[in-house]
């Protein structure tokens, strides 16, 4: 892990030391996508004081240029941390939460974009009325690039405008991130506890975040979308994990996360479920030929103690409640 440093990056700093919150975006070849990004945050009906804090993880297109010309035309707004070589998804969002200075930081990607003009006013309005809640979201509308119409909203319906706990999301329901908003000085008092995110997956972010976050504390999940996922297809040329990646390599990565999480965190956690979904998309890919017999058991035998000595169960678990979701949702 690289935390930020001027070895590893340069930051373009902003002219204040106190916002009400932390816009924290992570980008890498994102010239394409940044703008619809901050179009969004700046059609944001708001009294509040925002910062748009950026990691540039050391794009290959013109990401940087974007980047620095918006910080040179609002040096208050933005704080842009350009990365010198590509550090990963987590590495990059750690350092921008390190470098956040707001009461509360809320989490967009590069590729992502907000939909609801309502968002950023109502979260932090959530979040300064409801003290025990450490975070607050909204649903998502998955779009793929270059459509507008979404071919799906997540999470499940019947989880819009609930209560969001760990023992929820490792019974498999998930919680949006790119949306997220939560209390900055949780971060700020636990970035050790943070730190787990990057030691356990350095390129899936999503993977850990959520868990980490809710061991703190729960989530409420507004009870309409507000957000956009951007969705690619394999030929549509996109670099995102999932859409560069095999089927195999996604889940190999999401499972060794998964020990890797479970080790760190003094292996208190019950990821039967989490590990049984991965086992389920596994499966599902080997019948439609997308991983190979090979692949498949090499990720089954990839599976850390004591979940090995129970694969048939978690197995059935996941398969369970993949099936759940599909219905549900």
């Amino acid at each position: 892990m690289e935390l930020l440093n001027k070895e590893t990056s340069v930051v373009l700093d902003n002219d204040s030391e106190r916002y009400d919150v932390s816009i924290c975006i992570v980008a890498y070849n994102a010239e394409k996508y940044i703008n619809d990004a901050i179009s969004g945050i700046f059609l944001q009906k708001t009294t509040l004081d925002y910062e748009i804090v950026i990691g540039e993880d050391c794009s290959k297109d013109s990401t940087a240029d974007i980047l620095r010309s918006m910080w040179e035309k609002d040096k208050h707004r933005f704080s842009i941390i350009l990365n010198k070589k590509n550090l990963g998804l987590s590495s990059n969002m750690f350092n921008v939460l390190e470098r956040a200075k707001g009461k509360y930081a809320i989490i967009l990607y590069g590729d992502d974009y907000w939909i609801d003009d309502s968002l950023l006013q109502s979260q932090f309005e959530f979040l300064e009325n409801n003290h025990n809640y450490i975070a607050v979201t909204s649903p998502l509308k998955f779009i793929y690039d270059g459509e507008t119409d979404a071919f799906r909203t997540g999470p499940a319906r019947f989880l819009w405008g609930k209560r969001m706990t760990l023992n929820m999301y490792l019974k498999g329901y998930n919680l949006p991130m790119a949306g997220v908003m939560f209390r900055h000085k949780m971060f700020v008092d636990n970035s050790d506890h943070f730190f787990k995110m990057v030691e356990s997956c350095n390129s899936i972010d999503d993977i850990t975040f959520p868990i980490l976050l809710l061991m703190l504390g729960d989530a409420y999940i507004i009870d309409k979308p507000m957000g956009a996922y951007r969705c690619f297809k394999k030929e549509s040329g996109a670099n995102n994990f999932n859409s560069v990646n095999t089927n195999y390599r996604i889940n190999m990565r999401t499972v060794q996360g998964f020990n890797n999480l479970y080790n760190l965190t003094d292996r208190k956690l019950d990821l039967s479920i989490r590990y049984g979904l991965a086992l389920a998309s596994s499966f599902n890919s080997l019948l439609h030929n997308r991983t190979t017999k090979k692949e498949y058991k090499e990720i089954v035998n990839a599976i850390g103690e004591p979940y090995r000595r129970h694969l048939y169960k978690i197995w059935f678990l996941g398969m369970v409640k993949k099936i759940e979701l599909a219905v549900r949702g």
